[in-house]
């Protein structure tokens, strides 16, 4: 007879943003060794946060970012050193987190909704895609302002439509 799985309690996240979350993501486990992992959280005060959670729940906060409006994306870079951000002032963003240093990628015509790292983990300069409320997605490099290509959509774009979009060719 199988024995009960053992129930894991919650994880206490200290200084956690003072609005709703609106996106949480584990780094790639190559950004830290076995013991630790790094959390990143969004939020709709404008905060995109780092934290290191360890293997037995203790939570620490390592980085924090303000990005001057509600932010509705993040996402880790492939090699788990940087976070990719998207927020209601229409930017693309990508925040050095060891550097602290915030570079903005590129802009929309309406808030950046879904953010996604395309690139290869031992790449250092990623390659990004963005959804937003202005029904288009774009591509993005961080070696220019201008989007590398971009698709619009007919209608209002979703999450999902934004993760589909990976699979079409670029032009």
């Amino acid at each position: 007879m199988a024995s009960a799985p053992t129930a894991v309690p919650d994880i206490i996240i200290p200084n956690s943003p003072s609005d709703t979350v609106s996106s949480l993501h584990f780094a790639p486990r190559s950004a830290g060794s076995a013991d630790v992992d790094y959390l990143c959280a969004s939020a709709w005060d404008g905060s995109v946060s780092v934290y290191e959670v360890s293997a037995n729940g203790v939570c620490l906060p390592r980085a924090k970012s303000t990005q001057g409006s509600p932010t509705l994306c993040s996402a880790w870079s492939a090699d788990g050193t940087q976070v990719l951000s998207g927020s209601c002032d229409n930017n693309v963003r990508l925040w050095n987190v060891a550097s602290n240093q915030i570079l903005t990628v590129g802009q929309h015509a309406a808030p950046v909704r879904a953010i996604f790292d395309l690139s290869a983990a031992d790449s250092h300069a990623p390659a990004i895609m963005s959804g937003s409320w202005d029904k288009t997605v774009k591509y993005w490099s961080v070696r220019s302002s201008r989007p590398l290509s971009f698709i619009s959509l007919t209608d209002c774009e979703t999450r999902q439509e934004a993760r589909s979009a990976i699979f079409f060719p670029l032009p």
